[in-house]
């Protein structure tokens, strides 16, 4: 009843705040930075909007809806045509992967919950207590520490870790939040500009690098969904909150120094005529399998030992187009589970069995399981193929097994070009990005490679099939390994950079590296290691 009040009690307090020009979330903002200010020659503003689908943007930006993102970016920018984020298509594997520059392979990050079987803990990163602790979580530098001579500023975004100064806001958007007013939190994350000049006054000098992170926009589709009038409302929110900032920096003789970008972490789907099918019951009913999803009580590492006495398998959700099963090993749960238990989690009866394979259900887009250290086994219902990585001194290369009927699970045989590639055999990462990107699984065969490097991986992950979701869902939802999940926009402008133009294929991982080339050029760039590469030369470049 709470929950139902709550929700109504927002959505009248959002319409009456839209009524109202967002509650003040449209009026000019007043930006006042001291002449004493040391202002950079360089400067980077990063807008980050969770869960910002491309294909609404792009049916918004036809329509006129979004007039600020189509002058700042679209006119005024380059635009990256095919951006992908990273598998898993979730918020905190995203949003760790774009201010690190690392796929969630390598940052351990892989969901928005965490199950780590070497100490059993459960981590939830959506929730109010916990949604800061991923910072703990990972250990690759953020650009943040990467640059920690420069003056950086973090709005909103979990991952904060190294920066200068953080606005995390927690009382002034926590009370948005509870009520459910998500435009006014996106609206109050953009008038934290003004905070940003009493900052710069008490140490002398303008930030280099300041992210606003937007996480309102998310919200609202899993509340009503991508395709409601709430979330196109929300989307508009996002680009007034591009005209108040960049006026404001406008005002402050800033603009003409900073290079904007614009990203997001996801594609949002609607659930509305998506059919539910309950594969964590599924299994635990033909498999004869306990299976634990959530919190784990105890406190130490014994007592969630004895919690999970008896259990066989944990599962992960992942915004319900993506699930992880962790097997509890043949003597406990630090040891994996064997082939042959996987085997039989993944088909009990065999081939000609009574009971279905889990890949060859309907509501199954891929499953994947490691196979050894540089091998990953990918299912589906259009047969069975293997992935596999060679890791050389200066390039990694990947190849999937060439495709033939019965045995084609990426779909490869649709497209004859996309399937005389894959016969080719051994292709660098960037080659596999730029043949897949316009595909249904952009990207799939490096990323795929590198997502089972991270310990908390789990042992079996099945990916939802384009009409499905796993589980009791939201009205918003993603998770999946399919384009209309992981596709993002992906933005740049810059005073060095050409206007309307575009490049054709980015990730999430390269727009940290771009950052790091044009704030303290290539070389640096060069020293660190990343996943993603700048893209700067192309940008500067692009037609």
């Amino acid at each position: 009843m709470l929950t139902r009040l709550r929700r109504a009690t927002g959505v009248a307090l959002a319409l009456a705040c839209l009524a109202a020009a967002g509650c003040g979330g449209a009026q000019p903002l007043v930006l006042r930075v001291s002449p004493e200010v040391k202002r950079p020659e360089k400067s980077v503003v990063l807008f980050f909007g969770d869960g910002m689908d491309e294909r609404v943007m792009d049916r918004m930006l036809a329509a006129g809806e979004l007039p600020n993102i189509k002058r700042v970016f679209v006119e005024g920018g380059v635009r990256v045509r095919n951006a992908i984020g990273c598998i898993p298509a979730m918020t905190y594997p995203n949003t760790v992967a774009l201010l690190t520059g690392r796929f969630p392979g390598h940052t351990g990050v892989t969901a928005n919950q965490r199950f780590d079987r070497s100490d059993l803990s459960w981590t939830d990163y959506i929730t109010a207590e916990a949604y800061q602790r991923v910072n703990q979580d990972f250990h690759c530098p953020t650009i943040f520490e990467t640059l920690p001579e420069y003056f950086t500023i973090s709005v909103q975004c979990p991952t904060h870790r190294g920066a200068t100064h953080s606005f995390d806001n927690q009382i002034e958007t926590g009370f948005g939040w509870w009520l459910g007013i998500h435009i006014s939190v996106d609206a109050f994350v953009g008038s934290c500009i003004e905070l940003v000049g009493p900052a710069a006054d008490r140490v002398g000098r303008w930030p280099e690098l300041i992210t606003f992170y937007f996480p309102g926009l998310d919200e609202t589709a899993h509340q009503y969904g991508p395709d409601s009038d709430l979330y196109r409302q929300a989307m508009v929110n996002i680009d007034t909150q591009v005209r108040r900032v960049t006026d404001a920096l406008e005002s402050a003789d800033l603009l003409d120094r900073t290079c904007l970008v614009i990203v997001s972490d996801h594609g949002q789907l609607s659930s509305r005529d998506m059919r539910t099918f309950d594969l964590v019951a599924w299994i635990a009913k033909t498999r004869a399998l306990r299976i634990h999803g959530g919190p784990i009580p105890g406190v130490d590492y014994i007592s969630r030992r004895e919690a999970l006495d008896g259990i066989d398998v944990v599962a992960v959700d992942g915004a319900h187009r993506r699930l992880a099963f962790h097997l509890r090993g043949p003597a406990d749960w630090k040891r994996r589970p064997s082939d042959d238990e996987i085997a039989r989690f993944l088909d009990p009866d065999g081939p000609d069995g009574p009971k279905p394979a889990l890949a060859d259900l309907s509501c199954v887009e891929l499953v994947c399981v490691r196979d050894g250290r540089d091998a990953v086994r990918v299912l589906s219902p259009r047969g069975a193929a293997r992935i596999e990585r060679r890791v050389g001194d200066s390039t990694t290369l990947y190849r999937i097994d060439p495709p033939r009927p019965g045995s084609d699970p990426l779909k490869l045989l649709d497209d004859p070009a996309l399937a005389a590639f894959a016969a080719e055999g051994w292709h660098a990462s960037r080659r596999w990005l730029t043949a897949t990107a316009t595909g249904e699984h952009p990207d799939f065969v490096p990323q795929i490679a590198e997502f089972f490097d991270a310990a908390n991986a789990g042992d079996v992950v099945v990916f939802a099939a384009e009409e499905y979701v796993l589980a009791t869902a939201t009205l918003g939802v993603h998770g999946s390994c399919r384009a209309e999940d992981l596709r993002i926009p992906l933005f740049f402008a810059g005073t060095d950079m050409p206007r309307g133009a575009t490049i054709e294929v980015g990730r999430i991982v390269d727009v940290m590296p771009t950052i790091v080339e044009w704030l303290d050029g290539a070389e640096r760039a060069g020293e660190l290691t990343f996943d993603g590469r700048s893209l700067l030369q192309e940008l500067r470049a692009a037609d």
